[in-house]
């Protein structure tokens, strides 16, 4: 489990243990980030933006009629951007762990179409934006 960061408990007790916390082996997760914050040595998490509100702008601009170019319909350089981001917004606690688990789910998604189209449904419904009315 995670918490608001997106570091697990085994995270944060393992940066503790960098940085000589004592106690650290008693502490829950919020006492773990706590330590770490008032240390000030705590890793940064990777900055990754989101771009909810933009879809939801998006979908609402098409539900209204208005004339949208939609993120499906990009090509080349600007589709591999949309679709990389994508990836990173909807997998980003997965992707901030950086666990062998990570590696797996992205080597299923690399196997076959099918495995990546139905790993990443939510870069479907972000092309789809709007369409739903």
């Amino acid at each position: 489990m995670t918490d608001e960061t997106g570091q697990t408990r085994k995270a944060l007790y393992e940066q503790a243990q960098k940085l000589g916390i004592a106690g650290r082996a008693a502490m829950n997760k919020a006492e773990l980030a706590a330590a770490l914050e008032r240390d000030g040595s705590g890793t940064a998490q990777p900055v990754i933006g989101t771009r909810f509100e933009t879809f939801r702008r998006l979908a609402n601009a098409v539900a209204g009629g208005e004339f949208i170019l939609r993120p499906r319909v990009l090509a080349g350089f600007e589709r591999r951007v949309h679709v990389r981001q994508t990836l990173r917004e909807d997998h980003q606690t997965r992707i901030a762990d950086g666990t062998e688990e990570t590696a797996i789910k992205f080597d299923q998604l690399s196997n076959s179409l099918f495995s990546f189209f139905r790993g990443t449904a939510l870069l479907f419904y972000r092309d789809m934006a709007g369409d739903d009315a």
